[in-house]
């Protein structure tokens, strides 16, 4: 008998996972992407058949595929070195437990306040510098910037209405 967990689960599972070390996860952009990240990679563990939902909801990876499914993940947050970093000792300290790196990573970056500071900073660096530039990369982060604004500060219209005045 093998003491391999992947050698010792269903073929499905077997399949599934062979399916998934194959598969790509979207690679972490910034670290103010980190909830949305964690959104995706839920969601592609369980379109792989490699976790499930527990009875309050929360995504579990299958043990037999912990191992296969964390390296990925881990892959996935290497472009944002403080992240990966975090993750990797996360991981490391909790034995790959994916639940357990999620909430430690969620309580370090996903924090409102952690969010609403980064947006203050890249609002005040949001400037179109003349009529003459070429206006893609101001649409760019400006749409960028927006988009921390919704995740900071949910549905406030006073900082939408804030967030246009300074556009204008």
């Amino acid at each position: 008998m093998s003491d391999n967990p992947q050698g010792s689960g269903t073929p499905a599972v077997n399949m599934a996972t062979a399916a998934f070390g194959k598969t790509a996860l979207p690679a972490l952009v910034s670290r103010v992407d980190l909830a949305h990240h964690i959104h995706i990679v839920d969601n592609c563990l369980i379109e792989c058949g490699l976790a499930t939902h527990d009875p309050d909801g929360k995504v579990c990876i299958k043990p037999q595929s912990k191992y296969v499914a964390m390296s990925r993940i881990l892959t996935s947050l290497s472009s944002v070195k403080e992240v990966a970093a975090s993750a990797q000792r996360a991981a490391t300290r909790f034995d790959y437990d994916w639940t357990a790196v999620k909430r430690l990573l969620t309580r370090q970056y996903c924090k409102k306040e952690t969010l609403k500071a980064e947006y203050s900073s890249q609002l005040t660096k949001l400037k179109l510098v003349s009529d003459a530039d070429d206006p893609e990369p101001f649409i760019e982060r400006a749409t960028e910037c927006f988009a921390l604004c919704q995740r900071a500060f949910d549905d406030d219209r006073s900082e939408r209405r804030a967030f246009i005045r300074v556009l204008c």
